[in-house]
């Protein structure tokens, strides 16, 4: 539990509690940028589960039947991290304190274990997220493909290493299982997460307003990687979804260019099959 109080910020609670909303509080104050307002309308009332965008928080009143919320796509992400050292400190401080604790909790592995992982990395020794990032999403779109129906694993296997390693067959859960122990090994503080993929087709303009309908289709399960001056940011690495993964502060070009420069070595890995899928079927 941590608190602050300096000036007029006040924040007190668990960190995950504070993570929730102060990357969104520090964008909304300081870059002048405006949210995007959302509506949420569960077909099943349930106060413990909402699901919410990332970098956003709840609007403070009442919506009949559900709630609604403020959020920033990635790409609105510019907080003038220079201004908010000089003005807030503090609120500097707390998102860098909760990322060195992100980085000795959430790059903890089972020691003796993964063995083909360890040796995928050692062949492959990268420092910037730049390079992990691209590096680990053509690794996966690459070397495996997307399907629904991978087949049994092996008993005394490890169901990650065989999907990567062995198989190369295998559906949301199964990259983003592999992509947490990769960006882990690289010493980037990853976990595992499950929610709700929306795309923007997914929307139908009514009225001025635009609506989607999100059913268990869209359940889907991804990698977040705890950046230091934005927190959770998600990474999608299954099949069908970006070329370019998207992270805030780093234009696609540069991560682009680390795709086009790469020399890795991949002779672990199985060859990729000949077509793949290029898109990836809802689940």
């Amino acid at each position: 539990v941590v608190g602050y109080n300096e000036g007029k910020e006040i924040w007190s609670g668990k960190f995950q509690t504070v993570m929730d909303t102060l990357v969104y509080e520090l964008n909304y104050r300081f870059s002048g940028i405006e949210p995007t307002g959302l509506g949420i309308y569960p077909a099943e009332s349930n106060q413990a589960v909402k699901p919410m965008p990332y970098f956003s928080q709840e609007i403070n009143r009442q919506i009949r039947d559900g709630y609604g919320v403020y959020y920033y796509p990635i790409s609105l992400l510019e907080i003038p991290w220079e201004r908010v050292a000089e003005e807030e400190p503090w609120n500097r401080e707390l998102l860098q304190r909760y990322r060195q604790e992100a980085q000795n909790f959430y790059t903890q592995l089972p020691s003796g274990q993964l063995t083909k992982f360890r040796q995928l990395v050692e062949a492959n020794p990268l420092e910037s997220l730049e390079e992990v990032t691209m590096f680990i999403h053509h690794t996966l779109t690459t070397y495996a493909t997307y399907t629904q129906a991978p087949g049994m694993f092996p008993l005394n296997e490890d169901p990650a290493e065989y999907f990567l390693f062995e198989s190369g067959k295998g559906y949301c859960q199964h990259f983003a299982t592999a992509a947490v122990i990769l960006y882990r090994m690289y010493g980037i503080p990853a976990r595992y997460a499950t929610g709700y993929a929306v795309k923007p087709s997914d929307f139908t303009e009514e009225n001025g307003e635009f609506h989607a309908a999100v059913t268990d289709e869209s359940a889907h399960a991804w990698v977040e990687i705890c950046m230091p001056d934005c927190g959770w940011v998600p990474v999608e690495t299954t099949p069908g979804g970006s070329e370019i993964p998207e992270l805030p502060g780093i234009s696609a070009s540069t991560l682009q260019e680390v795709l086009d420069n790469q020399h890795w070595d991949f002779s672990i890995l199985q060859p990729p099959e000949p077509e793949r899928p290029q898109t990836r079927p809802q689940e």
